[in-house]
């Protein structure tokens, strides 16, 4: 076991992909900042969407 320095960049309606994996600690211009409570709440969004298939 490493160091939890990855994750997956998440799209609603679409599950997590290898070529999604971005080191937490790196930015782009594509990051969007969120506080705790924001990924949380996306993070249910995202997973209650694939309860609906």
């Amino acid at each position: 076991m490493g160091p939890a320095t990855l994750a997956y960049k998440m799209r609603l309606g679409e599950p997590g992909r290898m070529k999604d994996m971005v080191n937490i600690f790196q930015a782009d211009e594509t990051v969007v900042p969120a506080t705790v409570e924001q990924q949380a709440r996306f993070h249910r969004r995202w997973a209650d969407g694939f309860g609906k298939r």
